[in-house]
């Protein structure tokens, strides 16, 4: 398998820009891309293999994959469509259930979702609420073609600041729903600020990733890959969100340990210094084990 140089090296967080990258954790050897899904098996052999470093910002303690690869490699071949798969649909389903039942079918409620996919969530919604869903990729573009969903006002396009100001929503969304979209972007910083001008007073954003705590204390390598760009604890999520001024109202454990975590606009400083002294020593024993299981792919030694 060709070993790919098809990346860069980044050199400053994706979140908050912080230049103070400490590595954590490397594969051995080169792995290749979890969405390059090949036809033949002897394209599998030939697939591109790419490095893969975690690196931890000193600063808001996200965690990050060192090699940043464009959407057009990663997303070559893509093909997830998130209404295929019968638990999210019901997971969706639920979260839906929860968001009527909490803001009833009221005309003039704004609902924004980054990242909307094939809809499986704005399917369940309210036809009078005011929907509007941002996603640049083609599965959304397809599912926007739909007769089901000509309410929703899809913009085939990415989210950010810019996007915000342009599109004059400052101010006027009541709920904003990411179910991981922001951990596959190479700059997120400016999702962030996004997020936090678009919400109304009192509106609330509502974030739903993966969870750094269990990926480490599962072993959970296969979520560990180069689309995961960013992979998210607690804390550094709420450090993150306070930077751009959202407090965080309250927290759910969902089913398989990821987190779902609302924010509402207040203005503070959270301080994760400790948390983040503290990811190294869980770091140290994740090495440990990846040693253990993979003994003839040794660690490298990684220099803090």
């Amino acid at each position: 398998m060709p070993i790919s140089t098809n990346y860069t090296n980044i050199t400053q967080c994706r979140c908050c820009h912080g230049k103070e990258l400490i590595p954590q954790f490397a594969f051995e050897k080169e792995i290749p891309l979890a969405g390059n899904f090949s036809s033949s098996l002897e394209e599998a052999k030939n697939a591109e293999l790419f490095p893969l470093t975690l690196v931890q910002c000193q600063n808001c303690g996200v965690v990050q994959v060192k090699e940043d690869i464009s959407d057009e490699v990663l997303y070559s071949k893509y093909n997830y469509d998130s209404s295929s798969i019968p638990a999210l649909v019901v997971h969706f389903k639920n979260y839906a259930d929860r968001l009527i039942q909490a803001n009833g079918d009221k005309d003039g409620f704004t609902f924004l979702e980054i990242g909307a996919n094939s809809f499986p969530l704005i399917q369940h919604l309210p036809k009078n609420w005011n929907i509007i869903a941002v996603d640049p990729s083609d599965v959304a573009k397809r599912a926007s073609e739909d007769p089901r969903f000509s309410h929703v006002k899809l913009f085939n396009e990415g989210f950010d600041l810019d996007f915000v100001k342009k599109n004059k929503l400052e101010s006027t969304i009541d709920h904003i729903f990411c179910f991981n979209h922001v951990s596959y972007l190479s700059d997120l910083k400016p999702v962030f600020e996004g997020i936090s001008i678009a919400l109304k007073p009192n509106g609330l954003f509502c974030a739903e990733l993966k969870n750094l705590d269990v990926i480490l204390d599962k072993k959970e390598w296969d979520n560990i890959n180069h689309m995961n760009k960013v992979i998210y604890s607690l804390h550094s999520l709420v450090k993150i969100c306070s930077l751009v001024g959202l407090f965080p109202t309250f927290n759910i454990r969902i089913k398989n340990g990821g987190l779902r975590v609302f924010f509402s606009k207040k203005k503070f400083l959270y301080d994760n210094s400790k948390d983040i002294k503290f990811d190294r020593l869980k770091f140290d024993y994740f090495n440990i084990h990846y040693k253990m299981r993979f003994s003839d792919l040794p660690i490298k030694n990684i220099k803090r």
